[in-house]
């Protein structure tokens, strides 16, 4: 089960899906989301994609350590240039990453022109989309959003 979820992380909107947490008091975990469609009333579908996410890690992480670690520890060739290495390392970390994640999100012009939808809307359908399969949609409503929305910005 998905449900929508809008998060600043400083100065970055973020708006899309979350799964939600299963599992018990002493392990927890959440499903990858995947690609996703959103839809605000009769508005147009939005289509987010996972692999477009940004990154929620901070800083500085593990996956540039990680990436510039195994260029680093990639035996000398005239044939393998380190820095391709690496940044084919990050990619490749980067889509692992983005298909594991329990949110599927969007920000910049398309969180905004989104959260507009919603803060005008009724109803948000969420579906999850596996390659041209649809998954089952989701129904939320929009009533207590601009309600929620004054409570955060105060």
């Amino acid at each position: 089960m998905i449900y929508p979820v809008v998060e600043m992380r400083g100065d970055l909107v973020l708006v899309g899906a979350k799964s939600v947490p299963m599992g018990n008091a002493m392990a927890q975990f959440q499903m990858p989301v995947g690609d996703i469609q959103l839809r605000i009333d009769g508005n147009k579908a939005w289509t987010v994609a996972a692999i477009n996410t940004p990154s929620l890690a901070p800083e500085g992480n593990s996956k540039e350590i990680g990436a510039q670690k195994v260029a680093n520890s990639a035996s000398p060739s005239p044939y393998l240039d380190p820095k391709a290495m690496a940044e084919m390392t990050q990619n490749m970390m980067s889509t692992y990453r983005s298909g594991m994640s329990p949110i599927t999100a969007t920000s910049g012009d398309t969180a905004k022109d989104i959260l507009r939808q919603m803060a005008t809307g009724r109803t948000i359908l969420f579906r999850q989309v596996n390659g041209n399969a649809a998954g089952k949609t989701f129904e939320y409503s929009l009533e207590t959003f601009n309600s929620a929305m004054a409570a955060c910005a105060s």
